[in-house]
């Protein structure tokens, strides 16, 4: 953010819009977690949620069609003096939204930054560390999200990258191993053990729920997908979600880079 567009913020504006959404509650939706009795909570609910303003107004979101491009994009930025280059690479494909799916991609990104480590970090000695995240996005439509990010010396990044598409060529044709697919489990468990006893993740279990018109008691069954993957579902999404040929490939070079591509931007 620069200061022109810090200079440029409309403070009255942003009043009006908070105005604007909070003088009618009455079609919020308010839910209460952690360790309480609903007889104690009751009276101040009807108190400080009941005296809410209401103006019984029926709204509903839209989707405003707003999709990543299609294809092969890459792009390459020339900023900063640091002699270092920095990499992001992104994927997006059509995927059904499901708790199996879910728990299908985030193990698929905790295979995948495994192999990564290894091959980028220990083998080359490329990076001093490699981010993979894979997750599945249910709004405004159902589709995937990957993203592979990692810092270099800008002489080795052509070669590091081809490790990157290597290792995910790889793993959509052979799949994950058997010791990778415990791992992920493992990963798993450890995720719910941790976070099921934290309030903050059952409001927000709780608040997607009721969002899509979900059996609440589908949260409890969190762990039992967690466990339910396998090589060949990891196999089957790195094919879905990998797809070579739509990709976005960004790259942040130094200023002081020579011949800096045509495909670069500013």
């Amino acid at each position: 953010m620069t200061e022109a567009m810090v200079d440029s913020i409309d403070f009255e504006a942003g009043a009006r819009l908070i105005k604007e959404r909070f003088v009618d509650a009455s079609d919020f939706t308010f839910i209460f977690h952690g360790d309480f009795e609903i007889d104690e909570l009751k009276p101040l609910i009807l108190s400080y949620v009941g005296s809410l303003p209401a103006l019984h107004r029926k709204e509903t979101w839209r989707d405003i069609g707003l999709r990543p491009p299609s294809g092969i994009v890459k792009r390459t930025i020339y900023r900063g003096i640091e002699p270092q280059c920095e990499v992001e690479i992104y994927f997006n494909a059509p995927y059904e939204w499901s708790r199996k799916n879910v728990w299908i991609c985030n193990s698929l990104g905790d295979i995948l930054s495994e192999r990564l480590r290894n091959a980028v970090r220990e083998e080359l000695g490329g990076t001093y560390s490699i981010f993979t995240s894979a997750m599945i996005e249910e709004l405004p439509w159902a589709h995937s999200e990957a993203m592979i990010s990692f810092a270099c010396a800008p002489e080795r990044a052509d070669e590091l990258i081809a490790t990157v598409f290597g290792q995910i060529d790889s793993l959509k044709t052979f799949g994950p191993s058997e010791q990778s697919i415990m791992n992920a489990k493992a990963s798993n468990r450890r995720f719910h053990e941790q976070w099921m006893k934290r309030n903050s993740w059952w409001g927000r279990q709780l608040m997607e729920t009721y969002f899509r018109g979900e059996d609440p008691r589908e949260i409890i069954r969190e762990p039992e997908y967690g466990q339910a993957i396998d090589a060949a579902s990891i196999q089957d999404a790195a094919k879905r979600i990998f797809d070579m040929n739509n990709y976005a490939l960004f790259m942040r070079l130094p200023e002081k880079s020579v011949a800096k591509g045509a495909e670069g931007g500013k």
